[in-house]
């Protein structure tokens, strides 16, 4: 099974690297890396931001979600824009509660483009004290697939998010189906939308107006069964999936909430 994963992955790589060769632009762009303490240990629960201040664009994500310590933000063009370029510069801001307390910065290489990735381990300055967030994360299997054991009970009395999230699909990888979770902070209609890894799309769920509140377990999560617009199964592969988040009621302080993650598919 394994090595049937790393050879799906490979292949995928493959093909982002010959879409992107002889071009110095691409549609799709993923950074990811590990954040460790002082003392190498791996943190969980960090706000990670990754700007492109050259385009203007920005991903957010939280380590730990994809595994101890690990963030993961993918850039993807809807209209075939290009979301990174040689020379383009890459801002990586890591906050603790609101506070900044680690900002790097890099300069996009041709090797990144070529790859359409950039991994990016930061080893912070500042020791960190034992995170509450650390016993939150949820554990993973050997095919570090998230495990989600919410109960019902817990999220109906739960209060609302502060922020809006899209979270891991699990399981992943999968064939045929998986689930999507995510969290609103607020009364929202909410879009998701899947792509191939050369940035076509395949599939539009509208999932309409939801409540603020989180949407983890399989009851709630968005499911998808593999298949594209016309009910087609798809091909396996790694493909990418966004929510677009737009609130019921316009506020001040609420903007629309896009991110975007990536999953596999085993054929």
């Amino acid at each position: 099974m394994r090595q049937k994963i790393d050879s799906l992955l490979l292949s995928t790589i493959t093909l982002i690297t010959l879409s992107a060769m002889n071009s110095s632009a691409v549609p799709i762009f993923a950074v990811s890396g590990v954040v460790t303490s002082s003392d190498g240990i791996l943190v969980n629960g960090l706000e990670v931001t990754v700007e492109n201040r050259t385009r203007n664009i920005i991903g957010k994500s939280v380590t730990g979600e994809t595994g101890d310590g690990r963030y993961d933000v993918v850039f993807l063009s809807f209209n075939g824009v290009s979301v990174g370029e040689v020379g383009d510069v890459l801002n990586i801001i890591i906050k603790m509660n609101g506070q900044t307390i680690s900002e790097v910065t890099h300069i996009l290489t041709a090797q990144n483009i070529n790859d359409a990735h950039l991994n990016f381990d930061i080893q912070l300055q500042v020791k960190i004290p034992l995170l509450a967030a650390q016993s939150k994360v949820n554990k993973t299997d050997t095919l570090g697939n998230l495990k989600f054991q919410l109960k019902k009970t817990s999220l109906r009395s739960q209060k609302p998010p502060k922020r809006a999230a899209l979270f891991q699909n699990y399981p992943n990888p999968f064939n045929p189906e998986t689930w999507i979770p995510y969290q609103l902070n607020q009364d929202s209609t909410v879009v998701i939308s899947i792509y191939k890894a050369t940035g076509q799309l395949v599939r539009r769920l509208n999932i309409g107006h939801k409540s603020a509140g989180i949407y983890m377990i399989k009851e709630r999560a968005v499911h998808w069964d593999g298949r594209d617009d016309y009910g087609d199964k798809v091909a396996g592969g790694l493909y990418f999936y966004t929510i677009q988040v737009r609130p019921v009621e316009a506020c001040p302080d609420k903007d629309d909430f896009n991110a975007t993650r990536k999953m596999v598919i085993l054929r």
